[in-house]
């Protein structure tokens, strides 16, 4: 017998036959499908044939074989990609002010493969002033082309390293191109919250095996129509192989015409792991005080580590030390110094109780102003 699911006609030819010993024959398995569908579908038969041999004896042999059934009907040719849409309408009032906003939103392919692919969003126009409800005006489309290229435009976060430009919100442009190990990215944006800054950025980085990325980084910023009088360089090296260690290093150089002024800065990132015996967070960052890049005068050092000695004895450490106005710059109101660190141990007893033993050192002064305890 023949079961189908779903449930199709099925014809067996032949139904019974006779075989001695090493003989085979083939049978026709013939299933009458929907005529009027328009969608593929998976026929699934489940064949099971009942055997008896010379001394009447029965048995029983199950198998189950799947088919794809294509349709002879399709539906009507579309010579059109369409997107997935979205529009929403937002009323808001308050205190006698009111206005309406429109929201237009979609995504999709572009091709039958899948390569082509666009996104974007427009809102406006602005009324995040008239109620807190309210949203601020929006438009930004972006397009990308597998994995290779991608292309931004509009209202949307900018960013390029932590030492040059953390992030800048703006209306601008970004193309990224990423061929093999080698990525390419620049953007240019004009910061929405002070018109007056303009930015330009570019980098170039190499993916050297599966571990290690390096990446030079260019940034140009221009304040008040003047040209691009503040220019950041920086050197970034990514290192994430071994689970011990996890590196992020990073240098920069900044260069400024209207102070006629340099300086540097540069950061250490450190993180890993051994297992459920060891974890560690390190951050080393220093900015010289003439260097206008993210971070401007200041010298920190950060981390933890946690360690277990002994089965479930869990030791811990926590410090900081920071320093600004480096070079004690009477100009400016303070000049901080803080130290702190935190110890620990942890050792459990009976079935679930633990015993914590902490010890705590903070300290910070004004070396401009008075101590502050």
């Amino acid at each position: 017998s023949v079961r189908s699911r779903p449930n199709y006609d099925v014809t067996v030819n032949p139904r019974k036959m006779v075989l001695e010993p090493g003989e085979s024959q083939n049978i026709t398995i013939d299933v009458k499908t929907e005529d009027d569908s328009n969608r593929q579908i998976t026929n699934i038969l489940t064949v099971e044939a009942e055997i008896e041999d010379a001394e009447k004896e029965k048995s029983t042999v199950v198998n189950t074989v799947k088919v794809k059934v294509l349709p002879k009907l399709t539906t009507e040719f579309d010579p059109y990609h369409r997107l997935e849409t979205d529009m929403k309408i937002t009323y808001a009032s308050e205190r006698g002010a009111s206005g309406r906003q429109i929201e237009y939103t979609g995504k999709g392919n572009l091709d039958e493969d899948g390569k082509n692919k666009v996104n974007f969003q427009f809102r406006g126009p602005d009324i995040q002033e008239i109620n807190p409800y309210g949203r601020r005006d929006e438009y930004k489309i972006e397009y990308s082309y597998d994995n290779l290229l991608n292309l931004k435009l509009g209202d949307r976060g900018y960013s390029l390293s932590p030492l040059t430009k953390m992030y800048t919100y703006g209306r601008g442009a970004e193309v990224d191109l990423e061929p093999g190990n080698v990525k390419f990215m620049s953007h240019y944006v004009e910061n929405r919250w002070n018109p007056d800054e303009k930015q330009i950025s570019s980098s170039l980085s190499y993916d050297v095996g599966d571990s290690f990325v390096i990446k030079g980084n260019v940034f140009g910023q221009q304040l008040n129509a003047q040209q691009y009088n503040n220019r950041i360089y920086s050197l970034q090296g990514s290192l994430r192989k071994y689970q011990l260690l996890n590196a992020d290093v990073e240098y920069a150089y900044n260069m400024n015409d209207t102070q006629n002024s340099s300086g540097a800065s540069y950061q250490v990132l450190l993180n890993g792991r051994y297992g459920n015996r060891l974890s560690y967070n390190i951050n080393k960052t220093h900015a010289d005080p003439k260097y206008l890049g993210y971070y401007r005068d200041i010298d920190y050092l950060t981390g933890r580590v946690n360690l277990r000695l002994y089965k479930q004895i869990q030791a811990r450490v926590n410090f900081r030390d920071y320093a600004s106005n480096l070079d004690l710059d009477d100009s400016k109101s303070s000049a901080n110094r803080e130290n702190f660190i935190k110890t620990g141990l942890t050792i459990p007893i009976f079935t679930r109780g633990y015993v914590s033993m902490d010890y705590e050192h903070f300290e910070k002064k004004d070396e401009i102003g008075r101590a502050v305890q």
